[in-house]
C-alpha cells in the first residue's frame, strides 16, 4: 500500500490507526497532544477510506481551533472542540457545512421553479435582446471564469440571503461562506442559464419540479412513473454502469477507461452515490468543473486517495502553489463524458446530453506548441557515443531523418522495413500478421516515407536483418492487447531524461520536435513542401501548419512515387551532424542477451 500520512499499521492486531500529532499552538485550544483513532478496517484498501473520513474529520477540528485561537480562546471548551464556550460571543456560530450545501441545492431547485412560472405567466420581460438578457450573459459569463466571483462585490451578500432563505443564517464574513463560494456560483449558474433557455424556446424546456410539492411515497409493488424511465422504457442505469458498458462497447484503450472510471468517481463522490445518469445534471457537471479548478496538475500519492470533493475542498483552502488542471484538461474530460453520453442516447438510456453547452473552453494557444532543435542540441544530442538499447540509438535518428511520429517508429515490424530497389518504411495500422496492434493517428497517415541515405550508412538495414522478433524493436514493451497499447511511453520518458542530461531539455522541446525540425530542415533544403506534408503524413499540428501553409490539408489526385519521395528526401541533411554507426556503438555499449524493456 502507498504511504499514506498519519495512516499507520498495527501489525501485532492486523488493524489501521490515524495517528498525528496537534499542532503545537493548538495543543492549548483543543486539549491533547496526540490524535489516535483506532480504525475498523481490516484490509489495506477500506483503511485508506476510513482515513479519508478521519482526516476530513481532524482537518475541521484543526480549522475550528484555529478560529477559536484567532477568537482569543486559548483553554479548550468545557463543550468540546467545534463547541465553544458561551464565554465567547464573538466567535462566529457553528455550522455544519453539509447542511450549507444542502441549503444551497433547495434554493436553486426554488429559484428555477419561481423563474419557470414567471415566464410562463409573462410575470416578467422575455425579450432575448433586452437589457436584462444582455447583462444576465455577463453574469454567466464572469461567474463561469475561474474565481468570477470575486468580482461581484455583493456576491458574499447574495450567498448569505440565499442560505436565509432556507433557514441557515450566517453573517458575510463567517468563515464556511468562503467554502461555499464555489458552490453557490455553480447555484446561481444554473439559475440563470435556466431563464435564458427559458425566455429564448419555453415550449423546449422540460418543467422542473415544484420543490413545495414533496413526492408522495410510493409501494414498492407500484410501477415507476413515466418521468422516472429512460426511454427504453427501463429504470436509468447509473453512471458506473454507463462507463463500463460504454468502454466495453467502444474497446477504449486502458488509459481512456482510466480517465472515464476516474469522472465516474468524481460525479459519485459529489452526490455521495452510484448516481443514476438522468441525475447527472448541468448543475452538478459545473461543480464538477469549479471543483476540478482546485485539483494539482499532478497530485501526491496521498492526495489521490483522499477523493475528489475532499481534495478539491482541502486544495481551496490550502494556497497551495503547485501547478492545477487546466482548461484543456477540463475540455478533454467533457469530451469523454459527452461521447459516453452521446453514446446512452444512441442506445435509449437517456434523452439528452448534459454536457451540451458547458464544456470548458480554453484559450487559443500560440501556433508553436513545439520548439525544434537547433543545430547545437542536433550535435548534443547524437553526440554520446553509447546507448543502453538498440531503440535509444534508433528512434531519435530515424525520427530526425523522416519526420515520423514516436509512435510510428516504435511499431514498425520487420515487413514495414524494405530494402528492395529503394529503402522505405511502410507506415501503417494495417497488418496480417498474427498478435500485431498498430495505431496511427489519422487515415491520412498511411504512407511510405524513403529511408534516408544517414540512416542507411549507420548500418539500419543490417540490423533489422540481425533481428530475430517480428517487431523491428523489441526492447519495446509491444501490446499483447488494444487495451495495454502503450508501446513508447517509457520510451519517450526516458528521452526527456536523456534530453535533460544532454543539456538540451525546455518544456517545448520533446521528441515530438524532430518532426518539425525535419519540416523546417526540409523546407530550408527546397524540398517543396506538397512533398514534406506527404512525407509526414498530413499533420494538422497548428505549428506545421504555419510552416506549409495550405499545403498540409490539401488532396492529392497522384501521389509522387517513391523514387520521387526518395530523390527528395536525399535533399535534407543537417550540415556537418556527425552520426555514428551502429556496429561500433552495438560493440562499445553492453546490450544484455535477452532484450529487457526500457523502464
Amino acid at each position: 500500500m502507498a504511504k499514506v500520512p498519519y495512516l499507520t499499521e498495527l501489525k501485532a492486531e492486523r488493524r489501521w490507526s490515524y495517528r498525528r500529532r496537534v499542532p503545537k499552538h493548538l495543543q492549548a485550544v483543543i486539549g491533547r497532544e496526540m490524535w489516535d483513532q483506532r480504525l475498523s478496517a481490516t484490509t489495506s484498501l477500506r483503511a485508506i477510506e476510513e482515513w479519508a473520513t478521519a482526516h476530513r474529520q481532524v482537518e475541521e477540528k484543526i480549522s475550528w481551533a484555529n478560529m477559536m485561537l484567532r477568537a482569543g480562546i486559548t483553554q479548550p471548551s468545557t463543550h468540546g472542540i467545534g463547541h465553544p464556550s458561551q464565554s465567547a460571543p464573538s466567535l462566529p456560530s457553528i455550522v455544519n457545512p453539509q447542511d450549507c450545501y444542502d441549503a444551497l441545492e433547495r434554493w436553486e431547485q426554488a429559484q428555477i421553479w419561481q423563474a419557470y412560472m414567471e415566464i410562463s405567466h409573462s410575470l416578467v420581460d422575455t425579450n432575448p435582446m433586452s437589457e436584462a438578457a444582455s447583462r444576465r450573459g455577463n453574469l454567466i459569463s464572469q461567474l463561469e471564469r475561474y474565481r468570477g466571483y470575486e468580482a461581484i462585490e455583493d456576491f458574499d451578500q447574495r450567498l448569505v440571503d440565499a442560505l436565509a432563505t432556507e433557514g441557515i443564517a450566517l453573517s458575510p464574513n463567517h468563515p464556511v461562506v468562503r467554502i461555499l463560494r464555489h458552490t453557490f456560483s455553480a447555484a446561481w449558474v444554473a439559475v440563470e442559464r435556466f431563464r435564458s433557455r427559458m425566455m429564448s424556446n419555453p415550449l423546449a424546456v422540460e418543467p422542473p419540479r415544484n420543490p413545495s410539492v414533496q413526492p408522495q411515497p410510493q409501494a414498492a409493488s407500484m410501477l415507476l412513473n413515466a418521468t422516472d424511465l429512460a426511454p427504453n422504457g427501463e429504470p436509468f442505469v447509473t453512471i458506473n454502469s454507463l462507463v463500463e458498458n460504454y468502454i466495453s462497447d467502444r474497446k477504449h484503450p486502458k488509459k481512456t477507461a482510466g480517465k472515464l472510471r476516474m469522472l465516474a468517481r468524481y460525479l459519485n463522490d459529489l452526490t455521495g452515490k452510484d448516481t443514476p445518469i438522468n441525475e447527472v445534471t448541468k448543475s452538478l457537471l459545473m461543480e464538477l468543473k469549479l471543483r476540478a479548478r482546485h485539483l494539482p496538475a499532478r497530485p501526491r500519492q496521498n492526495e489521490k486517495a483522499m477523493g475528489f470533493v475532499a481534495l478539491a475542498d482541502h486544495m481551496n483552502g490550502l494556497g497551495d502553489k503547485r501547478p492545477k488542471i487546466t482548461d484543456q484538461t477540463l475540455e478533454n474530460w467533457f469530451n469523454l463524458l459527452g461521447g459516453c453520453f452521446n453514446w446512452a442516447i444512441d442506445h435509449d438510456l437517456i434523452a439528452a446530453n448534459p454536457t451540451t453547452s458547458i464544456k470548458p473552453r480554453p484559450k487559443k494557444q500560440a501556433a508553436k506548441t513545439r520548439d525544434q532543435f537547433t543545430s547545437d542540441d542536433l550535435r548534443r544530442i547524437f553526440a554520446e557515443p553509447v546507448r543502453q538499447r538498440p531503440s535509444q540509438f534508433w528512434l531519435p535518428l530515424i525520427a530526425a531523418y523522416s519526420g515520423a511520429r514516436l509512435n510510428e517508429i516504435g511499431q514498425l515490424t520487420r515487413r514495414d522495413v524494405e530494402s528492395e530497389r529503394i529503402p522505405h518504411f511502410k507506415i501503417t495500422d494495417q497488418t496480417d500478421e498474427q498478435g500485431v496492434i498498430k495505431r496511427l493517428k489519422t487515415h491520412s497517415s498511411r504512407r511510405e516515407v524513403p529511408i534516408h541515405p544517414k540512416i542507411l550508412e549507420a548500418g539500419f538495414l543490417d540490423f533489422v536483418q540481425a533481428g530475430t522478433h517480428r517487431y523491428v524493436f523489441d526492447d519495446l514493451p509491444h501490446p499483447e492487447s488494444e487495451e495495454d497499447y502503450e508501446p513508447t511511453k517509457a520510451f519517450s520518458q526516458w528521452f526527456g531524461r536523456y534530453l535533460t542530461r544532454a543539456g538540451v531539455k525546455t518544456p517545448r522541446k520533446s521528441f515530438h520536435s524532430f518532426r518539425h525540425t525535419f519540416v523546417t530542415r526540409a523546407l530550408a533544403c527546397q524540398v517543396p513542401a506538397k512533398i514534406v506534408s506527404i512525407l509526414v503524413g498530413h499533420e494538422t499540428d497548428p505549428a506545421l501548419m504555419a510552416l506549409m501553409g495550405s499545403a498540409m490539408t490539401e488532396r492529392y489526385a497522384e501521389r509522387p512515387d517513391l523514387e520521387v519521395l526518395a530523390q527528395q528526401i536525399r535533399k535534407l541533411n543537417y550540415g556537418d551532424l556527425y552520426i555514428h554507426h551502429w556496429a561500433d556503438m552495438s560493440r562499445d555499449a553492453v546490450f544484455p542477451a535477452v532484450q529487457t524493456h526500457i523502464t
